[in-house]
């Protein structure tokens, strides 16, 4: 847990905010005190999103599905108010482990251990699909334990059982590969046998450390899961639990069992307790759990301590360890990275022909939750500092000159300092804008620097004599960014009045307006110019430049898209959604892969030229490096003490910047 920041609240509602304790997608996440002494996770909707009717829907079912759910093995919705400004929802908080860090830390649990957290998750599901939803996402690192039983936490892509209101449209593939249904992998409708599909495979990681259906790729998973008996070597003989789970992982609905008939073969005699290293961790966290609240003048009674939160998360586990999707406790950079590649029969969302490139490669992966080699240390890096000190506006987005000599740094001052990138030195600020400027973008030739801002303006320097050229200003809402088309003779700007502005940057007139359902965050031209990339909300879409309509509309995601970038070949799209990076084909219109590292929201994204590396930085401080060859992590760039808006590779790809809150650049030279 980290302490409360300079202009975060201390109380929402009837609950007093002790304590941060991460943030994802759609807000931030805090330790609280209800008023009568319990510890609580309070969700508290960021104010960029706050004001979009609906996200707020949106959020309100998610809600609405969360408080549907009870029995003890969920962790339940005590408050929340839709309605606020800016909404928020208060969880209970579970203290423990997720099954996935248990199992990494201590291996396999024994078999009368998994029988107990079977029953217990058996009888969490059926509660949930009492309630007429399906979880849809069980896994491992979705299973928290708890000194008295397992819960069943994130109902991110839960979905109603008769197919209503769901999160994501048809033909979209959501969830982790290893851990679905043959019928949910197929795109079709997935009902409670899914869910008892996941759980058989969640057991056998239990038992055995990994999925029944690892394989080297993503591809080779998918075919295992529809067409290949599980791998079930290891799992225990003799107690009935290997028939259980092979039942569980038949490849016909029809033919698994109920989550009634499942809880009777688990909760029979056999059934036993966690191992103690196991609950060591669990106590762990319980007592530094009542030492935070007796600090802050809370009840340390066991009876008011029915979900205490949890202290920090140790430095080498990623988890996620509160109801909803986004609701992420904060853990630490160095966790192995987790990657997984969708693949669908069908282009979901597509509503135009696709544009006619070759195919893309096959895309492969390592094992889910298998660890990943040791990722090489940071290289070396320059350092620029800003005058001022912490609190301070952040350093937002960057860009490279075309010659690679200017870096642009835009911050929230308002102002936009120019780095010569040789010598390190500042050799200019443009000064002009009234509000935080949030990008920054040469012009092709170099000779012209555009700026989006929250003053509602765009701008259009000369980069010789740091003059305003132009000033833009039909935006009614706050300017999020900036792009210039390959020929350098349009001008893209996105802003939160849910519009695209397409400007000539010649005589500075508007020639075409493109709108959205949604607040504009992202906003990327192809390559080869004929597609723009947009995110707005949840939702991507892809544009026809030639013809200023949409020629696509990707299914919709659980947490807004906040960037979206082309990789330099126009092959891939890759946008920033909560803590994970998610790759899109854009011929299919097809979400291709899922990169999970990060532990907390993504900002920040960029290829580098020759498309063999993906940056991405955010809001857990970190900078990560990606292989896009093989989707693997290959350095993750630690020194910031702050939030990393923004990375961008000079035009070499020697150096990756990194921009901060902590107010400073870093240059790191990639090639030694």
């Amino acid at each position: 847990m980290d302490p409360l920041q300079p202009g975060d609240p201390a109380q929402v509602g009837t609950y007093r905010l002790l304590g941060r304790l991460g943030a994802g997608g759609m807000g931030q996440v805090f330790f609280g005190r209800s008023p009568g002494g319990r510890p609580v996770a309070v969700k508290l909707i960021r104010p960029e999103h706050a004001g979009s009717e609906q996200f707020r829907a949106r959020f309100a079912r998610e809600v609405e599905a969360a408080r549907s759910v009870g029995g003890f093995h969920t962790a339940p919705v005590v408050d929340a108010d839709p309605s606020a400004d800016p909404p928020w929802m208060v969880t209970a908080y579970i203290p423990g482990p997720s099954l996935q860090e248990a199992v990494v830390q201590y291996g396999p649990l024994p078999p009368e251990a998994i029988r107990s957290l079977g029953a217990g998750l058996a009888e969490g599901l059926a509660a949930i699909h009492r309630s007429g939803l399906v979880h849809r996402d069980l896994k491992p690192a979705n299973v928290i334990l708890a000194t008295d039983g397992p819960r069943v936490i994130d109902f991110g892509i839960a979905r109603a059982l008769d197919g209503a209101g769901g999160v994501t449209l048809t033909g979209a593939v959501v969830g982790t590969f290893a851990y679905m249904s043959p019928e949910q992998v197929r795109a079709e409708q997935v009902g409670p046998a899914g869910d008892a599909f996941s759980l058989g495979c969640v057991l056998a990681y239990a038992a055995t450390g990994h999925s029944p259906f690892d394989a080297g790729s993503i591809a080779a998973v998918v075919h295992r899961v529809i067409s290949e008996p599980p791998d079930l070597v290891g799992v225990p003989l003799g107690n009935g639990l290997r028939d259980l789970i092979t039942a569980c992982l038949a490849k016909d609905p029809a033919a698994r069992p109920s989550m009634s008939d499942i809880l009777a073969r688990l909760s029979a005699p056999g059934a036993g307790d966690l191992p103690p290293t196991v609950v060591d961790m669990i106590t762990s966290r319980e007592s530094q759990s009542r030492a935070a609240l007796e600090n802050h003048g809370g009840h340390t009674a066991t009876e008011h301590l029915e979900a205490p939160p949890p202290p920090p998360a140790p430095r080498l586990i990623r988890r996620r360890s509160v109801l909803i999707g986004g609701l992420a406790a904060a853990a630490a950079i160095s966790v192995p990275a987790i990657v997984i590649v969708a693949a669908s029969d069908d282009p979901p969302g597509d509503t135009g022909p696709a544009p006619s490139r070759s195919a893309e490669p096959e895309v492969t992966a390592r094992p889910e939750f298998a660890v990943q080699p040791e990722i090489a240390a940071s290289p070396p890096a320059e350092i620029l500092t800003y005058e001022g000190s912490p609190g301070d506006p952040s350093v937002t987005q960057m860009d490279f000159s075309p010659d690679g000599s200017i870096l642009a740094c835009g911050n929230g001052s308002g102002d936009i300092r120019m780095w010569n990138v040789a010598s390190k030195r500042s050799i200019a600020d443009f000064e002009g804008h009234d509000d935080s400027v949030r990008s920054v973008a040469f012009s092709p030739d170099g000779k012209t620097l555009a700026s989006g801002s929250m003053d509602l303006t765009v701008r259009l320097w000369d980069v010789a004599t740091g003059r305003t050229t132009a000033v833009l200003t039909d935006h009614t809402d706050y300017v999020w960014t900036v792009a210039f088309s390959p020929d350098g003779r349009t001008l893209a700007s996105a802003g939160w009045d849910g519009t695209v502005r397409l400007w000539d940057v010649a005589t500075g007139r508007t020639v075409d307006v493109l709108t959205t359902d949604d607040s504009v965050f992202g906003v990327a031209y192809s390559p080869d110019g004929e597609l723009l990339a947009t995110s707005d909300g949840g939702t991507v879409r892809l544009w026809g430049t030639s013809s200023g309509r949409s020629v696509a509309v990707f299914p919709e995601e659980p947490e807004p898209v906040d960037a979206v970038v082309f990789s330099p070949d126009g092959r891939t799209l890759a946008g920033a959604c909560g803590d994970d990076v998610l790759l899109w084909d854009v011929d299919s219109r097809r979400l291709i892969g899922t990169l999970a590292g990060h532990t907390d929201s993504v900002a920040g994204l960029a290829f580098s030229p020759d498309g063999g590396t993906l940056a991405s930085s955010g809001f857990d401080g970190a900078v990560r490096l990606w292989d896009m060859t093989f989707s693997r992590p290959t350095k993750v760039l630690t020194g910031h003490t702050d939030i990393v808006l923004s990375v961008a590779f000079s035009p070499d790809g020697g150096i990756l910047a990194s921009g901060s809150g902590d107010l400073t650049v870093r240059l790191w030279n990639l090639k030694g």
